[in-house]
């Protein structure tokens, strides 16, 4: 792990040993003499950028065999920004900067996966107010911590890459002033909400549970029904096909769907017409709980890329892939 010293213009890194990062991890400088240093970041060769803000610049600390020697070489990768403050690093290599006194989001662009001499450097996002934290996923999606405007917002790449006019959508929640946001390995969204005093996931990897209040036989429990969202959180359009047999989604026995939600989710039945969740869509549906003991679940078959399960939110890892979670509003009756 590494961290910036800003007043002192230094980057230091905390050693993991055979456990991890403990207290007792030794904590040594691989980098000095930098100019307020602001935010650093790793690539997959282990070189370390870092924002410097003191001159407007990003710099490099190199690796040598994937870690960074005692006596590190510091190298000069881009300059011209105002101020940059945080900054991420694509699975392509390619570099974003909170550029934060031009309320705008840069790309130095990589070729080949390395930065080379003189990159280009491009303007993905404008009309923010002040730094922005930067993430990237595994679809090369860039999402953004807008602390001036309580937002998380996500700006969808195509095939891997940004398009010069990306589709941006908002990722909900009670923010208040969202400084920096970061992604687990499978693809969680950790967002650092500074104003509440909070750390806050967003959950696209893992199924979420439901629990149910005891309830005596022949009567619904106080606290039914429960909600959850199908959403398409990907970049295509994603088709539910038509069973051969049964019902899509699968409802288990003694379960049935209840349309009374405000709006309906896809349930089709052999010789009905596919149908389409719009990417960036938000639909809801309902299952009702009848006189059995277990919560519902619903199962869309799989798709390549895609992962079916009991109401689960699932952000696929290829490039230009639709994501899906099966939903429902779940109601227990016993």
């Amino acid at each position: 792990m590494f961290f910036t010293d800003y007043v002192h213009g230094t980057i230091s890194e905390v050693v993991a040993g055979s456990a991890g990062i403990s207290s007792s991890s030794t904590i040594k400088t691989v980098a000095s003499g930098l100019s307020y240093p602001f935010d650093p970041a790793v690539d997959a060769n282990g070189d370390v950028f870092v924002t410097n803000q003191g001159d407007g610049t990003v710099r490099e600390i190199l690796a040598v065999n994937g870690s960074i020697p005692p006596s590190s070489m510091i190298q000069f990768v881009a300059g011209g920004f105002n101020q940059p403050s945080f900054l991420t690093i694509d699975g392509n290599n390619n570099i974003f900067v909170s550029d934060s006194r031009n309320g705008a989001v840069k790309e130095i662009l990589a070729l080949n996966g390395s930065i080379p001499p003189s990159p280009s450097i491009i303007t993905v996002a404008t009309g923010f107010n002040g730094s922005v934290g930067l993430a990237t996923d595994a679809a090369e999606d860039l999402i953004i911590a807008n602390a001036a405007y309580n937002e998380i917002d996500e700006y969808l790449a195509i095939n891997g890459s940004l398009p010069g006019s990306p589709q941006m959508i908002q990722l909900t929640g009670a923010f208040n002033e969202p400084s920096d946001v970061a992604l687990s390995g499978n693809g969680n969204i950790f967002v650092l909400d500074t104003g509440n005093n909070r750390l806050v996931e967003f959950d696209r990897a893992d199924p979420p549970s439901l629990t149910f209040a005891s309830t005596n036989v022949g009567t619904t429990s106080a606290d039914s029904p429960q909600m959850v969202t199908l959403v398409n959180s990907g970049n295509l359009n994603l088709t539910f096909p038509i069973p051969t047999s049964g019902t899509n989604p699968s409802i288990s026995s003694n379960f049935t769907l209840d349309s009374g939600g405000a709006s309906d989710c896809p349930f089709l039945k052999s010789g009905a017409t596919a149908e389409i969740l719009p990417f960036s869509f938000i639909s809801g549906c309902r299952t009702k709980n009848c006189r059995h003991s277990e919560p519902p679940h619903a199962d869309y078959p799989r798709q390549p890329g895609h992962q079916g399960g009991a109401v689960r939110n699932h952000r696929p890892t290829s490039n230009n892939a639709p994501g899906f979670a099966s939903a429902g509003e779940i109601q227990r009756r016993q």
